[in-house]
């Protein structure tokens, strides 16, 4: 069986393919995964005997005569001015033709991907019957891998998790779409994807109600302590006298930071507990029914439970830092579902060690999956393995809208979800 290539080249002077009969055999078997098909050096009859079998496989073929040799012709070639696919003369040796490509053949090939996180297997079958995927993660030496077949692959699919570095960019020469599973961009190529004309879709919205759930569910579990007193049950303390108060929810004040589609829905939440809400942003929403406040530590000194909801990357490294949490208080709690960046991990423990605060309840963390034994060693810290969206009705619909930003693509040049490129 022929390897995949980009041209594959029947020469009858250096019989690479041995004989004419293996050759035609290849393209009428479909066995090779070829763009198209470069004749050189046959006969006119071989190479419309080649034309025939190609047209039943629908590749594109093309002889290019070689100066100074006898049996130079040149045959006829497949293809289209945007309607039905025909054959017609090729250009004569030396010149070019703008109308036929080797690699536009008349059945549409899949386009090539590379892929860096896994499909659910929902959708796995879905996905490989419209693309031509490899996954890069079974490469021994991806980088080797990318400087050999780069260039082969149209498309990249990744993850917020995992995103893709400027050097894999570099080495897709033709990349057009990037389709990332999530809703961070702090671990996408922004800058080269603008510069580039790049496009990059990523998975917004479809995860809001999970995040949402679990960022108040940590709102619940740290006051009222549910993980530590299932953990003082289980332990038989409870035979040793009763569990000791928490702190109530219900009519609490709620300091969102970073108000977007996700810290709406936390405040939707908050409202069927009575809660009175505030947030900070970069600047003020006037669409929307909250106050706010015009910096983070007067945010947090005003709340009860400060939830962290905001973007990651450079621009909110350690936006909540040591005065921020001082201003939260011994009575206040910090809830964060966005990226373990935002917070001053190192300022954050020594404020739970101290009782500068009075708990936290994380879903992200800054060296993700390793936890610090510092906040290991804390009962008054709820410590989640970083599944807010991880249900099967929401990871379904993000895998769907991957797939979706992909089909939008490659059929109108433009994800369906896109990323806001910088300018």
């Amino acid at each position: 069986m022929l390897q995949a290539v980009h041209a594959l080249t029947y020469s009858h002077t250096d019989g690479r393919l041995q004989t004419r009969e293996a050759f035609i055999d290849a393209v009428a078997n479909g066995q090779s995964v070829f763009r198209g098909i470069e004749l050189r050096n046959v006969s006119v009859q071989l190479a419309n005997e080649i034309a025939l079998v190609s047209h039943r496989a629908r590749y594109s073929t093309f002889n290019r005569g070689e100066p100074g040799t006898s049996d130079v012709q040149v045959s006829q070639v497949w293809q289209s001015d945007g309607g039905a696919w025909r054959l017609a003369p090729a250009a004569a040796p030396g010149t070019q033709n703008p109308n036929h490509f080797l690699n536009l053949p008349s059945r549409p090939m899949k386009p090539r991907l590379l892929q860096h996180a896994a499909i659910p297997p929902l959708l796995d079958t879905q996905f490989h019957t419209r693309y031509d995927a490899h996954p890069l993660w079974k490469e021994a030496d991806p980088a080797a891998f990318l400087a050999q077949h780069g260039h082969e692959f149209t498309g990249y699919v990744t993850s917020a998790r995992f995103g893709v570095d400027d050097a894999t960019v570099a080495a897709m020469p033709n990349l057009q779409v990037i389709s990332s599973f999530g809703v961070g961009t702090e671990t996408l190529p922004l800058k080269a994807a603008q510069a580039r004309g790049i496009a990059v879709g990523y998975t917004p919205d479809v995860l809001n109600d999970c995040v949402a759930d679990t960022a108040f569910g940590l709102v619940m579990d740290v006051a009222r302590r549910f993980s530590a007193s299932d953990r003082f049950v289980r332990a038989g303390r409870w035979l040793q006298g009763p569990y000791p108060m928490a702190t109530r929810v219900s009519g609490k004040r709620l300091g969102i930071l970073g108000l977007g589609r996700i810290g709406q829905v936390v405040a939707r939440r908050a409202s069927g507990f009575d809660m009175d809400v505030r947030y900070h942003n970069r600047r003020p929403n006037p669409a929307v029914p909250y106050t706010y406040e015009s910096s983070i530590e007067s945010l947090a000194r005003w709340a009860d439970f400060l939830v962290v909801v905001s973007a990651g990357g450079p621009e909110t490294r350690h936006l909540v830092s040591a005065s921020v949490l001082r201003a939260l208080g011994p009575q206040g709690f910090l809830i964060n579902v966005s990226r373990g960046s935002v917070i001053d991990e190192d300022a954050l423990i020594q404020a739970l060690e101290d009782g500068t605060i009075a708990g936290a309840g994380l879903d992200v963390y800054a060296d993700e999956p390793r936890v610090p034994e510092r906040l290991l060693a804390l009962d008054q810290v709820v410590l989640l393995p970083h599944l807010a969206s991880a249900t099967n009705e929401t990871r379904q619909a993000m895998a769907e809208l991957v797939v979706d930003n992909l089909d939008a693509f490659y059929a109108t040049g433009k994800p369906r979800a896109s990323v806001p490129l910088p300018t």
